[in-house]
């Protein structure tokens, strides 16, 4: 009966486990590559570039060969001059590598201190990133320095005052506290709404005296001193930091449409309010009663008749929850309805909603889901074999470029039935947000007129 064992292959650097006739899986030691990085191994005083290691092994490039023969020797790793200390090394390999060669070595004794490494690689990037950061900011005029320490410091005051508003509230009281809350919230969202915007105007008005350039690391430092205050809220947060990759995704549409004051502190409910509350916010709120109105039209206009409907970038499918929710006489209207978004999670999120609601507002309405990025659909249109007597896309014409909004246009126009309609949803270029949008939230629209 064999003993538990563990043997290691050097060279391989492979781990084979045994115990009791019975083989364990072998488990393979990664190797990292860091020929990119400054990474040596010193030996004699002569240092050897690193091309990969992992725990128990380090490949490196030679000009010479190095026999197989070689003895054990000394080792320091040495990673962007700072010494991770000594370990003992011996040759394993050598073979010839262009004009070089690449010899392993294998580590004898204890293994490679890989989370020593990783502290002093996180810790120089530290530092090289206070570097730039430095001389970032040496770029930055005073004058927008002075605003934005000004405008950081009249945030976290702020802050720390509302915060403190905390200690009045009755809390053995939910209906007292809840009413305290909200008193609060409405006071202070609106208080941010009338004096947000002018600092920010007053910001953007020097940022534009500035070159491209003085714009970029200008508006960097802004972020970079404001974030531990301005992003707090749940909304801000998730616009700026993008979690799936874009900001205007079907969750932060959800805190939009909520349009509730949420927060962990009293001073982030006050701020998520102003968020939701402002102009654009309200806007997009606008479009789901606007787009209702157009489906209930569509069914009036043609009653008895199974329609059909394409949201394009549907996201939560707003407007379709609330027309289920509050229409009357629900199941005389029937439709096939095809909710189109390139996010699978907007589209799994919109399904669970509807699939909800539909259970509980009986009706005969048809839901399908499409997962089809919008490239795609330019150039293989819908191909569901249906046409539709509406089509609409509520948000995604925000973030085209011109030709490629024409191209999109034309392609849905294209799936409609006779006599069908394409409405489309756009930011006006009179958006009173724009400042707050891309200096703060860095989100990004593209504004168009009516014509």
């Amino acid at each position: 009966m064999k003993d538990s064992a563990t043997v290691y292959n050097h060279e391989e650097f492979d781990i084979k486990e045994e115990k009791v006739n019975q083989r364990i899986k072998v488990i393979r030691q990664e190797r990292v590559s860091a020929s990119e990085e400054p990474f040596f191994l010193e030996i004699n005083n002569v240092s050897y570039k690193i091309l990969d290691y992992s725990l128990f092994g380090v490949a490196i490039e030679s000009q010479e060969k190095i026999g197989t023969d070689f003895e054990t020797h000394e080792a320091h790793f040495i990673y962007d001059n700072v010494d991770l200390g000594a370990y003992h090394v011996r040759v394993t390999r050598s073979q010839p590598m262009g004009d070089q060669f690449l010899v392993a070595f294998e580590i004898i004794g204890e293994p490679l201190n890989l989370e020593q490494l990783r502290a002093i690689k996180e810790s120089l990037q530290i530092i090289q990133e206070q570097e730039d950061y430095v001389q970032d900011l040496q770029q930055v005029p005073p004058e927008i320095k002075a605003t934005v320490y000004e405008f950081y410091d009249w945030m976290h005051h702020l802050e720390k005052k509302i915060n403190a508003l905390e200690k009045h509230q009755n809390k053995s009281d939910m209906k007292s506290m809840s009413d305290f809350e909200s008193a609060v919230v409405a006071v202070f969202s609106d208080y941010f709404a009338r004096t947000l915007p002018k600092n920010l105007e007053a910001l953007e008005k020097e940022l534009n005296k500035l070159n491209e350039a003085g714009q970029k690391v200008s508006i960097q430092f802004l972020r970079e001193q404001l974030k531990d205050t301005i992003y707090q809220s749940p909304f801000s947060h998730r616009v700026f930091y993008k979690p799936l990759g874009y900001a205007g995704d079907y969750e932060m549409m959800n805190l939009i449409y909520k349009n509730e004051a949420v927060g962990e502190s009293l001073f982030q409910k006050c701020l998520h309010k102003y968020y939701v509350e402002e102009p654009a916010a309200q806007a997009v709120r606008n479009r789901v009663k606007y787009f209702g109105r157009q489906i209930k039209e569509r069914f009036d206009l043609n009653p008895g008749k199974t329609l059909s409907f394409l949201s394009v970038a549907c996201g939560p499918a707003m407007e379709w929850q609330e027309f289920i929710k509050n229409t009357p006489d629900l199941e005389k209207y029937t439709a096939d309805v095809y909710l189109l978004d390139q996010d699978k999670e907007a589209l799994l999120n919109a399904q669970k909603q509807l699939k909800h609601l539909s259970a509980k507002y009986k009706n005969n309405i048809k839901f399908h889901f499409v997962n089809k990025a919008i490239k795609n659909l330019i150039v293989e249109g819908i191909r569901e074999n249906v046409k539709f007597d509406l089509i609409y896309s509520s948000g995604l014409f925000d973030y085209l470029t011109t030709p490629v909004a024409q191209m999109t246009a034309q392609k849905l126009h294209e799936e409609l039935k006779p006599g069908g309609e394409l409405i489309i949803g756009n930011f006006n270029t009179t958006n009173p947000d724009t400042s707050l949008m891309t200096l703060i939230l860095d989100w990004h629209l593209i504004y168009r007129t009516p014509e």
